[in-house]
């Protein structure tokens, strides 16, 4: 009995540095990035009034996620949290923003193989680039109603949101795209 009583306090650092290594830690002040920081669309209200979402019409867009120190550096190799929800009850259709994760780099979504998340989904988890500190994902919007919703990413407590915006084309927006100003936020 007295060899295990022994024992017990080297038990609990070892479980205690365990714990600790298996965490990942993030330098303070880590701050995560989207680009865009934001994507909005003009699309044409339907001639009945009636707002109708169809899959079938809708833009890909790159997103790159950045995780970076206080100064400015790289952090690679963390985990990072993505997904994608809508704000305030606007919306309660089909997934009209999708994720995909480009397997394969060629720059196109593979539907079958590259879907990692929509708003019904959990978060989609990569690790950033070992040097670059990057995580590139495709996301699909549709265009065929109106909504507004958001991009999440997360490593550790630090996170980021991309506003994502449909709305129907007004005399103002559309005088605002035809002078070249732009709506996105990049």
């Amino acid at each position: 009995m007295m060899t295990i009583k022994k024992y017990i306090p080297l038990a609990f650092v070892v479980l205690a540095v365990a714990a600790c290594s298996s965490s990942e830690q993030l330098p303070i002040n880590t701050t995560v990035r989207i680009s865009p920081t934001e994507k909005t669309f003009h699309i044409a209200p339907p001639e009945d009034g009636v707002n109708r979402c169809s899959l079938g019409h809708y833009q890909d867009i790159p997103l790159l996620i950045s995780v970076e120190d206080e100064q400015g550096s790289p952090v690679g190799g963390v985990d990072v949290g993505v997904y994608v929800d809508f704000t305030a009850n606007t919306y309660s259709g089909p997934d009209v923003l999708r994720l995909f994760y480009d397997r394969n780099g060629n720059g196109v979504v593979d539907e079958e193989t590259e879907f990692v998340s929509a708003e019904e989904d959990g978060a989609f988890i990569s690790k950033t680039h070992r040097y670059n500190g990057n995580l590139l994902l495709i996301l699909r919007i549709n265009l065929s109603c109106v909504y507004r919703g958001n991009v999440f990413a997360y490593a550790g407590p630090y996170s980021s949101l991309m506003p994502v915006s449909i709305e129907y084309e007004t005399a103002e927006s559309h005088q605002s795209l035809t002078y070249g100003s732009t709506v996105d936020g990049q």
